[in-house]
């Protein structure tokens, strides 16, 4: 009995350390971005662009899990007098392979003249990393 017990024991235990190492994945982690403000050139450099906007991005983070969900905490500022709606086609994320990603849809932020805001935002699963956000055309 004692045998079956420690048995039982041992498989609950090894069920935990599982659960706890699946849930450790899901972990979202700042990465380097060391191409930041560097002036890259892709090919399909004219593929996607953000939109037309009176946003100046002021810094930004990438940030990522595991399973290769992007993110990013964007601070952006609206450079116009007049009140803004920031939307996802107003940033692109460029990767690692060169291709660019629009921002997964979100509900607009609005934001006054000259007002500042910090946001994070989702790319989704991309298989290569974010190396620089894009605001401007």
């Amino acid at each position: 009995m004692s045998r079956m017990f420690a048995v039982l024991m041992m498989i609950l235990f090894s069920g935990c350390v599982f659960a706890f190492d699946n849930e450790k994945d899901k972990s979202i982690r700042f990465e380097e971005t060391p191409l930041k403000n560097a002036d890259i050139h892709c090919d399909n450099d004219d593929d996607l662009l953000p939109e037309r906007n009176d946003f100046e991005l002021i810094d930004y983070s990438v940030m990522s899990n595991e399973q290769g969900e992007r993110f990013a905490l964007v601070t952006i500022k609206n450079k116009s007098s007049g009140q803004r709606f920031f939307v996802n086609n107003d940033l692109v994320a460029l990767l690692g392979n060169c291709s660019r990603v629009l921002a997964h849809e979100f509900e607009p932020y609005r934001l006054n003249g000259g007002e500042q805001i910090t946001k994070q935002i989702y790319f989704g699963f991309q298989r290569y990393p974010i190396v620089k956000l894009l605001m401007d055309r």
